[in-house]
């Protein structure tokens, strides 16, 4: 996985300085992914080519100003995911990431992706930004895929015993 370092957007900043007066702080609420490749920019609003976006179901708060994310992609579009924008509850894109050159990785329909970061938001006041998700933890964002796995070990475990059964005859 590569290493990937957001920028703090202006709109970002400014929301977080603005619920710091008021006491309040800033939640973030999903992640958008994109295809276009680029230097961010700090005065950026949007991703430039938004694909998907979905919203966080897990996360902790690590420190005052980092947080750990993560969410599952599960996109019916083939593309290049060269963009990652988190957004706030309020639609705010808080902090973007993207590189000209490398992608952070291939989406493939029909196929499940886990993304999670870890987030260090040392430009803003310490327990300015938090997280809502549905809360659910990572196992159970897989859970289709757990019980899918059980279901095939369980029929490979009865045509065994079958084999063994009709040796015995």
């Amino acid at each position: 996985m590569s290493i990937i370092i957001p920028v703090m957007t202006d709109a970002g900043l400014a929301a977080c300085f603005r619920a710091d007066k008021l006491g309040l702080d800033i939640k973030i609420a999903a992640i958008a992914v994109g295809d276009a490749a680029y230097k961010p920019d700090r005065t950026q609003l949007a991703l430039k080519n938004e694909r998907a976006r979905r919203i966080i179901t897990g996360g902790k708060k690590a420190g005052p100003t980092q947080i750990s994310v993560n969410t599952l992609l599960d996109s019916n579009e083939d593309f290049w995911i060269r963009e990652v924008g988190f957004i706030s509850d309020t639609g705010i894109l808080i902090a973007v990431w993207s590189d000209p050159d490398t992608p952070l990785a291939f989406n493939k329909a029909g196929q499940k992706h886990l993304l999670s970061y870890d987030l260090a938001l040392s430009a803003v006041p310490a327990n300015s930004i938090n997280i809502i998700a549905i809360d659910a933890p990572i196992n159970l964002t897989l859970a289709t895929e757990f019980a899918q796995i059980a279901c095939a070990q369980i029929s490979f475990q009865t045509l065994f015993l079958q084999q063994i059964n009709r040796t015995k005859i």
